[in-house]
């Protein structure tokens, strides 16, 4: 009798028990990642400080200090693969790829034609490329949700820079609650938050299906991804919004993504759009009630108060499960009695 063939193992289990849930955090592992985000900027600080202080061809230190680093990050990694070399060799192999290729293609004088004085598009391309490979495919270093995260946002990045240009994106980089009193503005930014909303939602979509599915390892990469180019997007059309129309938006995703959050345990996507919530209704509140300061007091305990019994009336429609087990239960016995 013959077995049954084995059921096909999705590409996503694939990759390894990283996927499945996140790592538990421990000192070592956090205090190097640290301590290679720190090497990182002496290394920045050293091969910037040499390129200015000569010719172009200065730029090659940037550029074979940075490849050292990232060779050396990912034998440290391969060869360890737990622990706190391996996040130290994980973080250093990350960043130092786009550092390395950015001051290999370092040029100042191709930015008075591109508006970029470095190559964009190897930068963009070949890092997105090279951190999906390592994600899927490099042992020690599969499965680490830095390299997928990188990923994400990269290609929200280079979407929005080919879109609207460095100088929009700088603009709104530098200054991002200035656009809240018209700074900005624009088809340029119009067109950031058109990407930053699609690819916010879209990475959030896919960390929703990758959460029902068990796989929350992986959906915290796209989670993260997913708050920066979502809040980016907001950010670059707040002018463009007005006040109001920004805090519209805030509250309905601060209610469907704290919604998210709270369904599938994420505590920090939940509070912070839980946060974002908060702030749509401030945005709109004090845009329609004035500067009165009896009106908008009022009108936020009104609001407020309505927003608890509604979150009340919703936990129990849902049949949500108490968020901790019954304290009573602690402090007294079956009978009522202390105990212990």
């Amino acid at each position: 009798m013959t077995e049954p063939p084995a059921p096909p193992v999705h590409p996503v289990a694939r990759v390894g028990p990283r996927t499945r849930r996140r790592p538990d955090l421990r000192v070592n592992v956090t205090l190097a990642g640290a301590g290679a985000a720190i090497l990182l900027v002496g290394a920045v600080v050293v091969s910037a400080g040499y390129y200015a202080h000569g010719d172009n061809g200065r730029r090659f230190l940037g550029a074979i200090l940075f490849a050292a680093i990232v060779a050396a990050g990912y034998a440290l990694a391969v060869r360890v693969r737990i622990g706190g070399l391996a996040t130290a060799g994980a973080v250093g192999a990350a960043f130092g790829v786009p550092v390395c290729l950015g001051f290999l293609t370092l040029d100042p004088a191709s930015a008075l034609s591109s508006g970029y004085p470095f190559n964009v598009d190897l930068v963009f391309v070949l890092s997105i490329a090279v951190w999906l490979l390592t994600y899927f495919a490099v042992p020690g270093l599969r499965g680490r949700a830095l390299f997928l995260g990188a990923a994400a946002l990269g290609l929200f990045g280079y979407v929005s820079l080919k879109a609207a240009g460095v100088e929009s994106v700088a603009r709104i980089a530098a200054s991002p609650f200035g656009n809240l009193g018209g700074i900005g503005g624009g088809t340029d930014t119009g067109t950031i938050t058109a990407i930053g909303l699609i690819f916010g939602l879209v990475y959030y979509a896919i960390a929703a299906v990758l959460d029902a599915r068990g796989r929350s390892g992986a959906a915290v990469a796209l989670v993260v991804a997913a708050f920066d180019a979502t809040v980016g997007g907001v950010i670059a059309g707040a002018s463009d919004m007005g006040q109001s129309g920004t805090g519209v938006l805030l509250i309905f995703l601060g209610l469907g993504l704290s919604a998210y959050g709270s369904r599938f345990g994420r505590r920090f996507t939940a509070w912070a759009w839980a946060a974002g919530f908060v702030l749509g209704c401030g945005l709109v509140v004090e845009d329609v009630v004035g500067t009165s300061y009896v009106g908008n007091g009022f009108t936020f305990m009104a609001v407020g108060l309505a927003v608890v019994v509604a979150a009340h009336l919703l936990g129990g429609a849902l049949a949500e499960p108490p968020e901790i087990d019954d304290e009573r239960s602690q402090v007294a016995g079956p009978a009522g009695y202390p105990a212990g």
